[in-house]
């Protein structure tokens, strides 16, 4: 993509210089750093666990959830 393209703002359907959150996020940040955690944290907390449908009990998601999410967003902090 073409990173001088202008973008259209939606508040006045006027022609902007300033990009979309979601894609000053995504440059902002280093997405395969993201994506190999979101993809590494799960599978590390299978291979952890002692049986595989163990792993989809719901207090064994809600603790994956409780370490992927700071996680993500130590990485975003770290990586950004």
């Amino acid at each position: 993509p073409d990173s001088n393209k202008d973008f259209i703002d939606p508040t006045n359907n006027a022609k902007s210089n300033k990009p979309p959150f979601p894609i000053v996020l995504w440059r902002f940040t280093r997405p395969h750093t993201l994506i190999g955690s979101a993809i590494a944290i799960p599978s590390i907390f299978l291979l952890a666990s002692p049986t595989y449908s163990s792993f989809f009990t719901l207090s064994s998601l809600q603790s994956l959830a409780y370490a992927v999410f700071p996680s993500l967003l130590m990485n975003l902090y770290i990586t950004g």
